[in-house]
């Protein structure tokens, strides 16, 4: 009989201890809960912390950097501007010809490096066809190199066509040798030209002039040193290729050669 009770009150007693269990689960839960997503907010606020103390310390990071690039070039240009003047002033002290220091002021939009407006004309004594140079060269070797000819001429302005334009032949010649040619403008960084006689004895490394023929240019100024040389069998005369010695886009003060 007591197995029989048993047995007829189990599923009773089974059923009692679900309603327990599951009572007691309904009581443990929200707490469970509470604990489980206040570690989340707690692991997630931690990580948002750490997250917004790493990017603080990046932005900190990239002012600071910012700053020494900056300093950097400040620098670098005061150096550039400090060799720059050592140059022009050497260059003054040396040389035998009449030199007007002239300021740039605007370049021509379509031909950046073609064209240029310097800040001085006719009333301070420039001429149309006046050779254009800038002091170049290694720091205590200061020369003056080409820069173009004055092509308009007004009161108080100039425009200036440099050596880099096709429109401005250049009559130069090698400054070994003494063989003429003729410089018809630039391209990928080089001057091209050609020597009036296919036999010219040039070769790479030559030191290339203005020769003064058609007198537009001053003659024995430096244009640049021979890059390349090339037969043209076709035409019957020999390609030069010039490394200018004169980077036009640099440039902010230039000399007249009055």
């Amino acid at each position: 009989m007591a197995l029989i009770g048993i047995t007829i009150a189990g599923p009773k007693l089974v059923k009692s201890n679900f309603k327990v269990l599951n009572l007691m689960g309904k009581a443990i839960s929200p707490v469970s809960n509470f604990f489980r997503d206040a570690g989340l907010k707690i692991n997630g606020g931690a990580k948002k912390l750490f997250k917004t103390q790493d990017t603080e310390e990046v932005d900190k990071l990239r002012i600071k950097i910012a700053v020494l690039e900056e300093e950097n070039r400040k620098l670098y240009s005061t150096i550039v501007k400090s060799e720059a003047i050592k140059r022009e002033y050497e260059l003054l002290e040396t040389t035998n010809r009449d030199l007007v220091p002239v300021k740039i002021v605007a370049r021509a939009p379509g031909n950046w490096f073609d064209l240029f407006k310097i800040n001085k004309g006719s009333h301070q004594g420039l001429k149309l066809n006046d050779t254009i140079v800038v002091a170049a060269g290694e720091e205590g070797d200061a020369i003056e190199g080409l820069v173009g000819k004055i092509s308009e001429i007004g009161y108080d302005y100039a425009n200036v066509t440099t050596i880099n334009s096709e429109k401005n032949k250049v009559a130069i010649k090698n400054m070994r040798s003494g063989d003429g040619g003729i410089i018809t403008g630039m391209k990928n960084g080089l001057l091209e030209g050609y020597m009036y006689d296919r036999n010219s004895d040039i070769i790479v490394g030559d030191t290339i002039l203005t020769s003064g023929m058609g007198e537009v240019y001053k003659e024995g100024v430096m244009v640049g040193v021979v890059d390349r040389v090339e037969t043209d069998e076709s035409n019957l005369k020999k390609n030069i290729y010039i490394k200018p010695a004169v980077d036009t886009r640099n440039i902010t003060k230039v000399f007249v050669v009055n």
